[in-house]
């Protein structure tokens, strides 16, 4: 019996593992290079970003992905003009 706690444990660790890895964000890299976000490390912070976005269940459609990029990460999209 003393083992069952461990075991629920570690199925649920299992889960959230596989959920983690199935949920991907709908941009991707061509979608910050198309807002203008130069390519660089940056892409890594804001893809995984998004993804915990996601798994929260904060962002559940592209336009949201792009609007939340706008947001937290306008410091890195050049201004127009």
């Amino acid at each position: 019996m003393a083992r069952a706690p461990g075991a629920r444990v570690e199925r649920a660790v299992s889960e959230d593992l596989a959920r983690y890895a199935s949920v991907r964000p709908l941009l991707t890299g061509d979608d910050l290079k198309a807002l203008g976000i130069p390519p660089g490390p940056i892409y890594r912070d804001i893809l995984n970003s998004l993804r915990y976005a996601r798994l929260d269940g904060r962002l559940t459609s592209r336009e949201e992905e792009v609007q939340f990029v706008r947001r937290r990460f306008a410091a890195q999209i050049p201004a127009a003009g």
